[in-house]
């Protein structure tokens, strides 16, 4: 009865990934045009710039390949610690950066975030403005999992963390 019962259940599990849809992603750089690019924000004397490109067959520490978004940031202040990955090379000569994520179609990004100065990990929720295809709302959250051990972290982030980021190219 038991190993029949494991038939069954291993049967179904089957049929349903099989039933299941692949995750579509965008075919080319043309359904990305809401993210792919440019963005700047300002205030007084603050700026921030983001630049995000899209990655075909990006390779990922476990072997396999994906089509991904990264990107690279800039941020200067009168008063506070610059930051720039802009142009930068990671160790392996591959494209340095401080943003990752997976593209999709539904006019949101979710990307994990570098901070270079505190050393800390975010998430960065970009979405589209309704009507308006040249601006990006920008969201920083501290990742649910933020729990360590012998280690301070440090409050806060470098960068803003909310934002209205505007198209430069």
């Amino acid at each position: 009865m038991r190993a029949l019962l494991k038939f069954c259940l291993c049967g179904l599990i089957t049929a349903s990934l099989s039933a299941m849809p692949a995750r579509k992603l965008p075919a080319s750089p043309e359904q990305l045009p809401t993210m792919v690019g440019t963005w700047e924000w300002h205030a007084g004397a603050e700026t921030f710039r983001v630049v995000l490109q899209r990655e075909t067959a990006f390779k990922l520490p476990d072997g396999s390949v994906h089509d991904v978004i990264i990107g690279t940031h800039s941020y200067r202040s009168e008063f506070s610690t610059s930051e720039n990955s802009v142009g930068a090379r990671g160790v392996d000569g591959n494209p340095g950066f401080t943003l990752f994520g997976f593209p999709n179609t539904s006019g949101k990004l979710l990307l994990s975030f570098h901070d270079i100065t505190k050393n800390k990990q975010g998430n960065v929720s970009l979405q589209t403005v309704p009507g308006k295809p040249n601006e990006l709302r920008w969201q920083l959250t501290p990742p649910t999992e933020t729990v360590s051990l012998n280690k301070t972290i440090p409050a806060g982030y470098t960068v803003p963390t909310t934002m209205l980021l505007t198209r430069v190219r």
